[in-house]
């Protein structure tokens, strides 16, 4: 009952918003141009067994092409050096996104098999060449070479540590630009933290962006 009142006190708003005004209708309309399946809310409770870190888990809900666009173009960088890496990606609605940058690989990081196979069918429907590799983020192996890390979070303070250690390993071993864009940062405190990485921008609880602590980056101004 708990858990059920906290996902309608999100999802009764969520849903109004996306039928009732102008921006959400948008965004419903996202699917509609595409012929893709990403929109809707996936709480916690449906994601199915897939393991002890489904506690830490949020929920599923997809980023907003508007808002996804302004972070990205605010990046100095040369998008087509860079594997961009979706922590949580969900239906895939991002790793479409993506595609306007050009990146030189795109991977997204999704644990629920559900979410993977609706994200693989949407991504064959758009042309779209991105990994999704099914498994738990916090096992996941970051590529070499430079990084634009995406997340809309995806999950407690728990794995989101466990997950910047791996990151910081990543770059113990391979020193590189890894830039994060985190939206909806509310477990920024992991990244502020970090040896790593370094705060460039945010804005309250809404997000931040973060890049490592690299002195050779191949990034243009």
């Amino acid at each position: 009952m708990v858990g059920t009142t906290r996902w309608l006190r999100r999802a009764i708003p969520y849903h109004l918003w996306l039928h009732f005004t102008p921006s959400g209708r948008r965004e419903w309309n996202f699917d509609r141009i595409h012929g893709v399946d990403t929109e809707g809310m996936v709480p916690r409770w449906e994601m199915g067994d897939v393991g002890p870190n489904l506690l830490h888990a949020v929920q599923y809900l997809p980023s907003k092409p508007k808002k996804f666009y302004a972070l990205l173009d605010s990046l100095p960088i040369n998008f087509v050096d860079f594997t961009f890496v979706d922590i949580g990606s969900g239906k895939g609605r991002t790793l479409l996104l993506a595609q306007r940058y050009h990146f030189h690989k795109t991977i997204g990081v999704e644990f629920v098999p559900e979410l993977c196979e609706t994200a693989r069918k949407n991504l064959e429907i758009c042309r779209c060449l991105a990994e999704i590799p099914c498994m738990d983020a916090t096992q996941f192996d970051f590529p070499e070479g430079p990084l634009v890390v995406y997340m809309c979070n995806p999950f407690s303070a728990q794995p989101m540590r466990a997950m910047v250690k791996n990151l910081e390993h990543s770059l113990a071993l391979s020193p590189r630009p890894v830039w994060v864009v985190y939206w909806n940062a509310i477990q920024s405190e992991a990244f502020l933290e970090s040896p790593s990485f370094s705060l460039v921008d945010s804005r309250s609880d809404e997000y931040a962006i973060f890049k490592s602590h690299y002195s050779k980056s191949r990034e243009v101004n």
